[in-house]
């Protein structure tokens, strides 16, 4: 069976990727997971994939700067990205996220079933 679409999922804590991961995975994405803002842009650059779930607060480039940086490169310009946060979750937060490009912006912990249709 072919991936339904490929999916760039970037979190600092590798549970919140390994659970994400396989749930989409078990969906028929394809997954790549990176750890940093940094790793994902990386990954981004060298093969751009569909959609992009990035958590918000991370070390070493968090999801904001991310999202910058992926709507200032050609490449990845126009990448859908969903943002999440278990720590910045006051509307006015998500709001500067929107603001500043992201398709999307989730509190932590995101529902799975919440999670598929906002990716769907």
């Amino acid at each position: 069976m072919a991936a339904r679409a490929r999916l760039l999922i970037v979190d600092d804590e590798a549970d919140n990727r390994r659970v994400y991961g396989d749930l989409l995975k078990a969906e028929g994405y394809a997954v790549r997971r990176a750890a940093s803002g940094d790793e994902g842009f990386a990954l981004a650059l060298e093969s751009p994939p569909d959609l992009v779930l990035s958590d918000v607060s991370m070390p070493n480039g968090d999801g904001l700067s991310l999202l910058n940086r992926m709507r200032a490169e050609r490449k990845t310009a126009k990448v859908p990205v969903i943002l999440m946060s278990g720590v910045r979750t006051d509307p006015e937060e998500q709001v500067e996220g929107l603001e500043q490009g992201a398709d999307d912006y989730l509190p932590k912990p995101v529902q799975p079933q919440l999670l598929r249709a906002k990716i769907a």
